[in-house]
């Protein structure tokens, strides 16, 4: 081999190994941000009463689930520590139920293991925010977003939805 093309082959090997350990770093990171059903929190029943508090019909859903969503901190310039997306089965005319998508931000703790999330403090938009995120959530209750920064195509949004188990 030459001496012309050794540096070359160096170059390409380090390349080569460069782009292998990028690709297992993002691979690292794609799987530590999914969530698993061990992600799913309970919702306290004061937080489903909150909620409801704003429907017209004053319906009562026939189950709620909530994860965390991690990725929405960054995406608003003055943020709460946490934000949640928050969903009720609700029931439907004319339909067995329908699924409604709220957004949570929050300063308070994160629930501990095995504790329902809730809202002690006032959803003021200071202290907490609460906002509908899609449409069936904003024609049950009144919750304007207008400042939850996340919105119904996130990728989160439907990892909570799976959180009831619905088929």
């Amino acid at each position: 081999m030459s001496t012309s093309r050794k540096p070359l082959i160096l170059a390409v090997l380090a390349i080569g190994i460069a782009v292998a350990a990028v690709g297992s770093l993002v691979a690292a990171i794609i799987n530590d941000s999914r969530r698993t059903s061990d992600d799913c929190l309970a919702v306290d029943s004061t937080l489903v009463d909150l909620i409801v508090s704003r429907s017209p019909e004053g319906s009562v859903p026939h189950r709620a689930a909530a994860i965390e969503d991690p990725f929405a901190r960054g995406r608003r310039s003055v943020s709460y520590d946490r934000y949640y997306i928050v969903v009720l089965e609700l029931p439907a005319p004319g339909a067995s139920s329908v699924v409604g998508t709220w957004g949570l931000g929050t300063n308070t703790e994160r629930p501990e293991d095995d504790s329902p999330l809730s809202e002690s403090g006032p959803v003021d938009g200071q202290a907490a925010s609460l906002a509908a995120i899609d449409v069936n959530a904003e024609q049950w209750a009144n919750w304007p977003n207008l400042d939850i920064p996340i919105a119904d195509t996130d990728p989160m949004v439907e990892k909570a939805r799976d959180c009831l188990g619905l088929p």
